[in-house]
């Protein structure tokens, strides 16, 4: 666009032609319905909606919820889990017979994003 790294860039959606050009020239003149332009701007630069924010934060809060029913209905298991978790690295593959350390690590809520697989 012609601006430095971090520097402010000046854009302007108009749908008039003729009122695009008054005032000072914007760096990126955009002509089209502004409902429609922001919405694809949004959409291009990632914008969450407010209902998109809402559902993430719901779905955290059952997350957060279910861990804590693991947590106290599986303590040991949950116990064993993240003691592996804390004594691999965060790139090791979990590899385990049908146990229940194994069923609970197919169930529970993921404690890092890793592979794991069974025998």
């Amino acid at each position: 666009m012609g601006t430095e790294a971090g520097a402010a860039c000046r854009a302007r959606i108009d749908f008039d032609p003729a009122q695009s050009r008054r005032g000072a020239p914007p760096d990126v003149a955009i002509l089209a319905d502004a409902r429609v332009a922001l919405a694809a701007l949004a959409a291009a630069l990632g914008a969450k909606s407010r209902q998109a924010a809402a559902t993430t934060q719901a779905i955290a809060k059952v997350k957060a919820k279910v861990s804590a029913e693991f947590d106290g209905s599986l303590a040991p298991q949950m116990g064993f889990l993240r003691a592996i978790r804390d004594a691999t690295p965060e790139d090791a593959v979990f590899v385990a017979d049908y146990t229940q350390v194994a069923y609970v690590a197919t169930a529970a809520p993921r404690l890092r994003a890793t592979a794991h697989d069974h025998a």
